[in-house]
């Protein structure tokens, strides 16, 4: 019988890599407000399963990895306030009109 979880277990393995991609991508868009790090543990118990230990561990490096990577690029709230806060307490001879970050001004 083709069962749907036959069908699901079947997909081609790089696949599994471009799912733990995503969810690291989904992880690095939302910041530190949703912890997303269970996520990571599907395609590590899929590959597992199907693959193997081996598969399982190497999959599980890589997902710490893309996960570290994503948590170490976000901001906190107050890192993410800080060039903002100092932009309106700034006298008004201060600088103006420009694009600013971690409270220096970017050319653009």
């Amino acid at each position: 019988m083709n069962w749907p979880i036959e069908r699901f277990f079947s997909l081609p393995k790089p696949s599994v890599m471009a799912l733990v991609l995503a969810i690291g991508s989904f992880d690095y868009i939302t910041g530190r407000d949703f912890a997303l790090s269970p996520y990571y543990l599907v395609p590590i118990s899929w590959v597992t399963w199907t693959m193997g230990r081996r598969a399982g561990i190497w999959l599980a490096l890589a997902s710490t990895l893309t996960w570290f990577i994503s948590e170490g690029a976000s901001r906190s709230p107050e890192e993410g306030a800080d060039t903002a806060i100092w932009l309106a307490t700034l006298p008004e001879s201060g600088p103006s009109g420009g694009i600013f970050r971690d409270r220096q001004a970017v050319d653009w």
